[in-house]
């Protein structure tokens, strides 16, 4: 199975070392509403503690915290009440002469080192955590007899009233090695867990102490199986546990209240995990926060997720984007943020990194795949033959690995696009399943409807008019053989619709407009009718002319113009039956006003009894006018009109044009 890893939703990288020196092992602690990063960083080949505070938006500048002419390496950060920032770390020269050291930081400036425990021999790995009395905890790794990696123990340290009391014992008799501690303070208890055994035969074991010593260890994993563990507590004292393995997972367990651990288990989605070391914390809500590194396109990346106090986790996502980046450490603030720092070996000798991610957020939650899919028809007659596509599902947090179909008759098919032939009359419930790469599934359903299409029919009165024209559509004709209909859609030609078994519509200009009728059954079969609507318009009369006329005698002058047209021959081949005509005059450049209305048998008209001014350019127009009273445009003829063309018009008259 190809694991396809989420990026998860976190803040900008922030390079907070920026050097070409070797850094390493970085410690971060969040802190009112500010954060603090440490690390180990090289400088003339001494390693010395490092530290930056992110404030107000804003990086502060580096700081030297602690060094000296010994190897200052493996800080370690805790918060105890009234905001004090307690760190321990390894100080020395060689394996010979490593001791553990304590400091605090308040207000602004740490305070100096304390040795907490001067040996001749080897300490390494040390841990802290405050107790709510402000009791500082301390574990590391000590090394029982000089240069024998055979013999190390996890030993501890608390300082009620300072750090001269003696060494306590952790782990199992110095006849194993135990070392790779992780620490974990709840309330007045502190809970450690570390690696032990021998190398091919390791295993995690855990202890805890409320002051008055350590109890005895136990074994949380089996043999071989465990590997740089860390450890948290709920608020009701409890301890969880995560390690690395061999199985390129990490393992989680948890105590229970009768004192026994769950069966380890792997945590899910972390395929490709590294053996490395892997964080875990318990936040103020018990909301586990862990990261760990992981294998993620060919580089070693950073991963993180969380989980509630039942063991129930999120998928991871990977926060870095580097090379070869190691030693996560996630720590949650009460703001709603977890705050993450690693170093990644591959930068500028190892640099070290920071982002932070909503709480809880880390990769996206496991989620179940969405199936969908369309069938293509979905209804027809049989023998109907389907085609099914369901590249239309998804798996928000993955990949879909597996597409099952069933199609309602009995049969079954695979893949992402498959086809079946239903040969009977019947309803079908198609089911598509999809499996994502985490094993989760999705479905999806619909109908495949084998029937006989409806048959759609309609009538339409009138089927030819003059516009504006109303028509009455009825569909009350069409019917569905081996069902019902249950739309009625129209398509009136002239860019509008309706819905209904019957509908009224104007056709307001002149045209032919095919109409469309689809009807759609219960089991979603559609069929079409059509026919053709002549829309009408009343044709104007033709040949119209009109021409201006003196009519003088002994004792008088008239003015008058003569206007004819003819019959348009359309209104006739169409049967539009024109019953008058409207005649219209205007002063040349004017509006045109309706002078005189007469019978459809009159062809021509003499406007008569005009003034002087009459002999100034008037213009006619003629209009037909339906028995419905439909009127068509009005036309006018250019007409010689005006007195001064007098021998044209006479020409006019003698060619009969009137």
């Amino acid at each position: 199975m190809v694991w396809v890893m989420a990026l998860a939703a976190h803040a900008a990288i922030t390079n907070v070392s920026s050097t070409y020196s070797e850094c390493e092992y970085p410690y971060v602690q969040p802190f009112n509403e500010k954060v603090m990063v440490v690390w180990s960083e090289k400088e003339g080949g001494i390693f010395n503690i490092f530290s930056r505070i992110y404030s107000g938006g804003k990086w502060g500048g580096k700081v030297r915290a602690f060094g000296s002419s010994m190897h200052s390496q493996f800080p370690n950060l805790a918060i105890g009440p009234g905001g004090v920032i307690h760190m321990t770390w390894m100080e020395g020269i060689s394996r010979s002469n490593r001791e553990i050291y304590h400091a605090t930081w308040l207000n602004g400036s740490w305070s100096g080192g304390t040795r907490i425990h001067a040996s001749t021999w080897n300490s390494c790995w040390p841990r802290i955590g405050v107790e709510n009395n402000g009791t500082s905890s301390v574990i590391w790794c000590s090394e029982l007899y000089p240069f024998n990696n055979s013999h190390y123990n996890i030993v501890g340290k608390r300082n009620p009233k300072g750090w001269s009391g003696g060494v306590a014992t952790v782990s199992f008799t110095p006849e194993t090695i135990s070392i790779h501690p992780s620490l974990a303070v709840q309330a007045n208890t502190s809970h450690a867990c570390w690696m032990d055994g021998e190398e091919g035969s390791w295993i995690i074991a855990y202890a805890r102490s409320s002051g008055s010593g350590w109890e005895s260890p136990v074994v949380v994993s089996g043999r071989d199986s465990g590997w740089w563990p860390g450890i948290a507590v709920d608020s009701n004292g409890l301890a969880h546990i995560m390690y690395s393995t061999l199985r390129r997972a990490p393992y989680y367990t948890r105590r229970l209240e009768d004192g026994s651990w769950t069966q380890p288990v792997p945590v899910p989605g972390a395929a490709g995990h590294q053996r490395d070391f892997v964080f875990l914390e318990m936040d103020a809500q018990d909301v586990l926060h862990a990261s760990w590194r992981q294998t993620i396109n060919g580089n070693h990346n950073i991963v993180y997720a969380s989980a509630t106090a039942q063991g129930d986790w999120s998928k991871p996502g990977y926060v870095s984007d580097g090379v070869e980046c190691r030693t996560p450490v996630s720590r949650p603030d009460n703001l709603g943020f977890v705050h993450i720092v690693w170093w990644d070996e591959a930068v500028n000798h190892g640099d070290v990194f920071y982002t932070r991610v909503e709480s809880g957020g880390g990769g996206t939650s496991y989620l179940a795949p969405v199936a969908a899919f369309t069938p293509d028809p979905a209804a027809g007659p049989p023998p109907l033959t389907v085609r099914f596509d369901a590249s239309a599902s998804s798996d928000e947090d993955g990949s879909i690995t597996a597409y099952n179909w069933d199609f309602g008759d009995g049969t079954t098919g695979v893949g992402i696009r498959s086809t079946h032939k239903y040969l009977q009359r019947g309803e079908y419930r198609v089911v598509l399943q999809v499996t994502d790469n985490d094993g989760l599934t999705g479905s999806a359903a619909t109908v495949v409807a084998v029937s006989d299409p409806p048959v759609a029919r309609f009538v339409m009165t009138p089927e030819v008019g003059v516009a504006p024209l109303e028509v009455h559509f009825d569909a009350s004709a069409s019917y569905d053989p081996d069902g019902k209909i249950l739309s009625y859609s129209w398509d009136f030609g002239d860019n509008s619709s309706a819905r209904g078994l019957t509908q009224d519509h104007v056709y307001e200009e002149a045209g032919n407009y095919t109409v469309t009728l689809e009807v759609v059954d219960n089991y979603g079969i559609n069929a079409l009718a059509v026919r053709t609507l002549q829309v009408l318009r009343v044709y104007p009369p033709v040949n119209v002319s009109y021409a201006f006329r003196e009519n003088r005698n002994l004792f008088s002058l008239e003015y008058l113009y003569e206007v004819s047209w003819q019959e348009n021959p359309l209104n006739r081949h169409y049967g539009i039956n024109v019953t008058r005509f409207h005649i219209y005059r205007r002063t040349r450049g004017g509006e045109f006003s309706l002078i005189k209305s007469v019978a459809a048998n009159t062809f021509s008209w003499l406007d008569r009894h005009l003034g002087e001014e009459a002999r100034g350019d008037f213009e006619y127009q003629v209009a037909a006018v339906d028995d419905q009273g439909n009127e068509s445009a009005p036309q006018m003829h250019e007409s010689f009109s005006h007195p001064d063309r007098k021998d044209a018009i006479n020409e006019f008259f003698r060619n009969g044009k009137h």
